[in-house]
């Protein structure tokens, strides 16, 4: 997803819930990988996701990252640096308060340190994609599913 078009969909005042997808680094990239970005009132991004490494800036969250990437942004195509995937939306969704965006936002500011499987990452079990699930299956109304590229959801 481009830049522009991301910040285009923000609206002031509201709480946003992003789901994003973008292919695993070559040559497994018939798996995807994906992220949470969520948006408060304020207009403050948040983007959480469970990657392949432990998270040295708060050891207390395990694999769990929030804005090791830019919310819109994933991982380089190869092994070396030069160029990254875009990133796809998976789902949408925004409101004010009492509004499903606002319950999925505060859920996660709430309990996404209490993830149960934040001790370790496996690439087909408990994983990005699992994580994502896992929240997505809080609320029955979030009408997303993941692809079946989300190896281990």
């Amino acid at each position: 997803m481009q830049q522009q078009a991301f910040q285009n969909m923000i609206k002031n005042n509201e709480y946003h819930f992003f789901v994003f997808a973008c292919p695993a680094i070559m040559p497994l990239n018939l798996a995807i990988h994906t992220w949470i970005v969520i948006v408060n009132s304020n207009g403050e991004i948040a983007r959480w996701d469970l990657c392949h490494f432990k998270n040295k800036e708060k050891p207390s969250l395990k694999y769990i990252h929030k804005d090791w990437f830019e919310p819109r942004e994933w991982i380089y195509k190869y092994f070396w640096w030069t160029k990254r995937f875009e990133s796809k939306l998976l789902y949408h969704c925004s409101g004010k308060t009492d509004s499903l965006a606002y319950k999925l936002v505060s859920w996660i500011e709430d309990n996404v340190e209490h993830y149960p499987y934040k001790h370790h990452y496996w690439l087909v079990w408990h994983n990005s994609n699992c994580f994502t699930q896992r929240i997505l299956n809080q609320f029955p109304g979030v009408k997303c599913t993941l692809p079946r590229r989300a190896i281990g959801k």
